[in-house]
């Protein structure tokens, strides 16, 4: 759900390299008149500094009033492009040539033409290391009209990111223990898109040309997996990795899986959530911790 911003801080018009050097041309010309008093150039000064002024005046018009709707980041994989879905609303008037990203961060998403109804836009993020982030501090800002002003206002942004662990090669999840799913044959069922090729009875596909796919007693069904620390090697973030890699292979085959982290003894299941669920603690696993030495 977007949360909405209104300007947190002091909108700022600062000069731009460009704007700077204009500034230092204006003083030299100053200079110059004042030395030869030259009437022409003193005229020539006041309207380059009118324009100026004008500029940086109409700088701060564009930006002020709009308002900053923020969403929530959907979770990466470390070393991936995450983004950050944002609303920007222009109140009462159209609004040209805005920015906006992460302060202090080159990336930048950028809107031309910023009509009333407001547009959304998506904000690149760094995803460099796993874990949950806060994403900090939003900057929106313009260079409109003539570059040589930057109008801006920055806005502090609660929103948080999610990084899963890098994706590492992983040897095969192992079988769950016996006891943790049931093998004994329920009966048969429609097949539904997502269901693995493994369960698909096919004697009665060539009897009927429908197909169908078994179902096991219990919840986990036979074929349940374990996903372990203690089942792969190497330094923690690698073992992460790997683990995070048997939980997207078990999902992609319809396969349940039950997560195993020091300290942490996950019930066994499938399904996006319970996907999503696992990626999360192995995102927020503590390597540091006594269980994982």
């Amino acid at each position: 759900m977007a949360r909405e911003r209104n300007a947190a801080v002091r909108l700022q018009v600062v000069p731009t390299p460009a704007g700077g050097v204009f500034l230092v041309m204006l003083g030299a010309l100053f200079l110059m008149a004042v030395n030869y008093t030259n009437n022409l150039v003193f005229a020539l000064v006041f309207v380059l500094a009118a324009a100026a002024t004008v500029s940086a005046f109409a700088a701060r018009r564009n930006l002020a009033g709009v308002v900053v709707a923020v969403g929530e980041a959907a979770p990466v994989f470390a070393g991936q492009a995450a983004t950050l879905p944002v609303r920007l609303v222009a109140r009462g008037r159209t609004r040209h040539a805005l920015r906006v990203g992460v302060a202090d961060t080159a990336p930048a998403a950028t809107v031309t033409t910023l009509a009333p109804a407001g547009e959304r836009v998506v904000v690149p993020l760094a995803a460099r290391a796993r874990g949950e982030h806060r994403v900090g501090r939003l900057r929106l800002s313009s260079l409109y009209p003539a570059g040589l002003f930057e109008a801006r206002i920055e806005h502090d942004c609660d929103a948080c990111m999610l990084v899963w662990p890098q994706l590492r090669p992983a040897p095969p999840a192992p079988a769950a223990a016996a006891g943790n799913a049931a093998d004994s044959l329920a009966g048969l069922r429609a097949w539904r898109p997502g269901d693995p090729l493994r369960r698909i009875h096919w004697k009665v596909y060539a009897r009927t040309g429908q197909l169908h796919v078994r179902e096991f007693e219990g919840a986990a069904g036979a074929h349940a997996v374990t996903v372990d620390w203690a089942g792969v090697a190497g330094e923690p973030e690698l073992r992460l990795g790997q683990l995070a890699q048997q939980v997207l292979a078990a999902e992609a085959e319809g396969v349940p899986h039950a997560l195993r982290l020091p300290g942490l003894h996950g019930a066994c299941g499938r399904g996006p959530a319970h996907r999503d669920a696992s990626l999360r603690a192995l995102a927020l696993f503590d390597t540091g911790a006594e269980g994982a030495r």
